[in-house]
Formats: structure tokens, sequence, C-alpha cells
């Protein structure tokens, strides 16, 4: 606990090192950062191609279109997989190379039921997916294989089944058409910009994709949970199933940030109440606890540890969770934040995700302390 401080100043000062002075410039986090990895501004470059006839609500769509689809196909992809641009010839790997992979395969069609309207994702284009045709796209062969490309395969044709949800996706079956839901809501404000609360949008993705999920995962009177799991340090009850499930929502939480730029961006949608998103239980910001020393293991403790690391995985999850709160509210104290770190005030930060959406990319991502400890940077020092 008495860590936390240096982890905010450590954080603070990494911000202030690579956007000082003008930090209102520092991007939320989402995908659209991962599609412009090396530089290149795929997504205004893909949108430069587009006629101007079309508007800026159906570039909405079609962002939110390819959003959804990458991702979702932004699992883990292993150590060996590696993506080859088709378009500048570069290497990319992880999230940023399933992230190209995924443009590169939407520009192509790959996820549109229309050959002439390639620049779309709906529900009959998913639904003739394959495993083949998804290999094909991620350049997956023998010799570059990738983690778990059966799963991904599934996990986009059951959202082919999701999107026929007329109410959100509409006639056309598109992710896209999620906009339309929104901005029609009763409860969104149509003022000089559109108010959408955040409920109404989180309400809307936990409910619309709630058939994605794998029935594999747990399960509440037969309704899959998504991202949600028994905690055995959280108390049971017989008749009340719920008490020791532990609510992560990861992949639903990166969605629904990832959603938001676009929308936020092109339309100026402002989302009421984005404070109420979590940080991501994402190792990578386990990586910062522990290399700053806010997680420590006892070296007696090492082998032990490692043996019930399977158990034990959802709990430090929740741990990183929980501390990625301690280490933003130290940050947006008054005695940090105020005038005194950024020189800005809060209610000046020129971003719609309050802390949590600026934190990951001012370098809460877990890389920059471990680079003088490590020679590989991202690979884990405890391995399994």
């Amino acid at each position: 606990m008495t860590k936390f401080g240096d982890v905010a100043s450590f954080v603070v000062s990494i911000i202030k090192r690579d956007y000082a002075p003008d930090y209102a410039a520092i991007p939320p986090h989402g995908r659209w950062q991962h599609f412009d990895v090396g530089g290149r501004p795929r997504i205004d470059q893909l949108m430069a191609s587009w006629p101007s006839t079309v508007d800026n609500q159906e570039r909405t769509r079609r962002l939110l279109d390819l959003f959804l689809v990458s991702v979702l196909l932004d699992a883990g992809a292993g150590t060996k997989w590696q993506y080859k641009s088709k378009e500048s010839g570069r290497i990319y790997r992880r999230s940023e190379g399933l992230a190209v992979a995924s443009l590169e395969m939407f520009k192509a069609g790959t996820f549109s039921s229309d050959p002439r309207e390639p620049f779309q994702v709906d529900s009959a284009g998913l639904k003739k997916l394959d495993v083949a045709t998804v290999a094909r796209g991620l350049q997956v062969t023998s010799s570059n294989p990738i983690d778990g490309l059966e799963g991904r395969t599934s996990l986009l044709l059951r959202l082919g089944e999701a999107l026929q949800n007329q109410e959100v996706f509409g006639l056309e079956a598109r992710p896209g058409n999620m906009l339309d839901y929104l901005l029609s809501h009763p409860t969104t404000q149509a003022s000089s910009v559109p108010i959408i609360p955040l409920p109404t949008f989180w309400n809307m993705l936990m409910d619309s994709l709630t058939p994605i999920w794998p029935p594999s995962r747990t399960q509440i009177d037969g309704v899959p949970m998504g991202d949600a799991w028994p905690c055995s340090v959280m108390p049971s009850h017989p008749t009340h199933p719920w008490e020791n499930i532990v609510p992560l929502h990861k992949l639903t939480q990166w969605l629904a940030y990832s959603l938001m730029v676009p929308m936020t961006k092109l339309l100026h949608v402002h989302f009421a109440g984005a404070e109420l998103l979590t940080g991501l239980p994402e190792y990578r910001n386990g990586g910062l606890f522990i290399d700053v020393g806010v997680l420590t293991l006892k070296p007696e403790d090492q082998e032990r540890g490692l043996a019930q690391y399977q158990r034990n995985a959802l709990v430090l999850l929740c741990l990183f969770q929980h501390q990625l709160g301690a280490v933003a509210h130290r940050i947006d104290a008054a005695q940090l934040v105020g005038r005194e770190p950024f020189g800005v005030g809060p209610g000046e930060r020129n971003e719609p995700f309050e802390l949590f959406g600026w934190l990951p990319l001012g370098e809460t991502w877990g890389l920059e302390p471990l680079r003088p400890k490590r020679r590989i940077v991202g690979k884990a020092k405890l391995k399994k």
C-alpha cells in the first residue's frame, strides 16, 4: 500500500516526459491506437479512401463494424505468430499484428456479404466464415501458428447470430447500426452534441452480445455470463450462485473503450458517466505493479506460487483492477493533479473517458518500468 504514491508519481513522470505540455493530446485507450502502429494513420487513410458522399454517420458505422470484429479477434496470439502487411510488407505481432490483419481483411470485404459494399460487417458475411478463411486472413500456417484459431472463428460465427437482433443492429444486421440505436434511445439527450449515458451503452453491449460467449463460460440459469468467474475467496451461497462470481468483463470494457473513440471523434458524442468504466484487469497492467514493487514475491514462496498460478489467476486479475483504481485516484487527487503535475485541471482534459481512458496510453500498460529490468520487453519474469 505504501508504494501506490510511488507508482502514481512514476506514471505522472512518464506522461510529462511523453506529452508535456500538450496533455490534451493524450489519446484515449482503444483499438484505434493499435491500427496506427508504426506511426501510420491507417484509419485516417481508410476514411480518406471513401468518397465524400459517405457522411460522418456512415463513416462511424463502418468504423464500429471494423472495431467490433477487430476487438473480438484480439485475444492472445502467442509468441510464434506474426503478420506481414500486404500493403507495407512490414511484420507485426500480438495485438498490433491482429489489428493490421483485421483491417486488411475488412478492406478486402472478408466480413461483408455484399461484394459491392466491402467496407462493412454483417451477419451473413460472418456466417460464411470458416476456419480456413480466417486462417488465410491471418496468414496462419504450420510454421506461423496462432493460438486459438478455432476459438476466434467460432466467436465470429456466434457474433453473426447475435447480429440478428434487429432492435440494436437493424435490418442490415451490422454492428455499426448500434449507433442509430444509441442516438435514438430515450435516455440519449439531443443537444449541441449527443449525450449518451454510459449505462445505456454498457447495457446494450452486455445484452446484445450475450449470445457470443461460449457455453463453457460461467452460467446463471443457463445464461452465459461472459468474462465473469467463480472466485474461491468470495463467499458462496447455495441459493444465490452469483455471490461468489467476480465480473471482470475485460473484453467488453476494451470493446467499450474502443467503440467510444470513433463516435466521439467523428460525431462528438459525449458519454455521460464514462468514469464508471474501470481499468482493464490486464496482465500488462499487472506488470506495472510487479516491476515498480507494489507486488513482491517472497523468495521462499516462488515455487509454491508458480504451482498455484492457474488456481489463483482470477484473484490476480481482480487485484490488478483494484490497484489501477488506487493509482488513478492518487493521480487524480488534488495534491497530484489540480495544477500540480500536468498544469491542467480535471475538467479541462480533452478526452471522454476520464483517467482510465488515457492512463494506459500515458503508461500504466506495464512496459516502461521493465525496460531496464528485462532484456525482452513484454516477456514475463515468471513463467509457468
